[in-house]
């Protein structure tokens, strides 16, 4: 995971390139490569249930909100030795009128999806 000023993100890194049926871990949850395509930054995954999705760069994670994502994918490089597919934040949290996150009396945490993690404010400076 990758947090700075500007971003949280969160990335799958495989070593090697991705083949067809590479199973690759994002937020705790397994899938399975169906089918890339690197010009696009589409990928293809099965879940563990089997259902299969297309996804592309960009895109809102699954069960994001379309008109008001929090997490997008992050697909890039996948015909590279080194592949990027995971998520980022699609939000700016910054002040007390960015969904009521961080004030005096709420400081509030930034979930990822799946539960996989949370990040807490304890004070704001």
């Amino acid at each position: 995971m990758e947090v700075d000023k500007d971003s949280i993100r969160y990335n799958s890194y495989i070593e090697g390139p991705i083949r067809s049926r590479h199973p690759i871990m994002i937020l705790g949850e397994e899938f399975e490569v169906i089918n890339k395509d690197a010009i696009s930054r589409k990928i293809t995954l099965k879940d563990e249930k089997g259902n299969a999705a297309t996804y592309r760069d960009g895109q809102e994670f699954i069960n994001e909100n379309f008109d008001d994502s929090n997490w997008v994918w992050n697909i890039d490089n996948l015909d590279d030795e080194n592949p990027i597919i995971g998520i980022e934040n699609d939000f700016l949290w910054n002040d007390a009128s960015d969904k009521g996150i961080l004030n005096e009396n709420n400081l509030g945490c930034i979930e990822l999806p799946f539960n996989y993690v949370g990040i807490c404010f304890e004070e704001v400076v």
